[in-house]
């Protein structure tokens, strides 16, 4: 397999995951504003409203486990910088904040890691 072919295939088992897991946060009540949200600092795959907060979910697709976390402490910044855009263009109000780090196995298996990452 060539690496364009790698690549072609990764892009789409990310999309498959990013479907599964928005449907999993819509079937616990959440409402889909925004996916894959960009903005000069990054991108956002998920930016859910749930009933108590705004959620901003990475979503990782994973063949196996995760022994540490996939974000590197750099990743974890741009994405509260994207969020913090965000809630300024989206006004969000007082809204409370949270980051989930979304994991969906080979299988599609879904694995919510609440406020994986909390905001300063």
């Amino acid at each position: 397999m060539t690496r364009a072919e790698r690549r072609a295939r990764s892009y789409q088992a990310g999309l498959a995951a990013e479907d599964i897991a928005a449907r999993d946060y819509q079937a616990k009540g959440g409402a889909i504003l925004a996916r894959r949200w960009r903005c000069p600092a990054g991108e956002i795959d998920l930016i859910i409203r749930m009933p108590d907060c705004i959620v901003f979910a990475e979503v990782k697709h994973r063949t196996g486990g995760i022994e540490d976390d996939p974000l590197t402490p750099k990743q974890w910044r741009r994405l509260e910088t994207a969020a913090e855009t965000y809630t300024v263009r989206a006004e969000t109000g007082q809204r409370p904040l949270r980051f989930d780090l979304v994991v969906i196995d080979g299988s599609g298996k879904v694995v919510i890691y609440e406020n994986a990452r909390q905001a300063d």
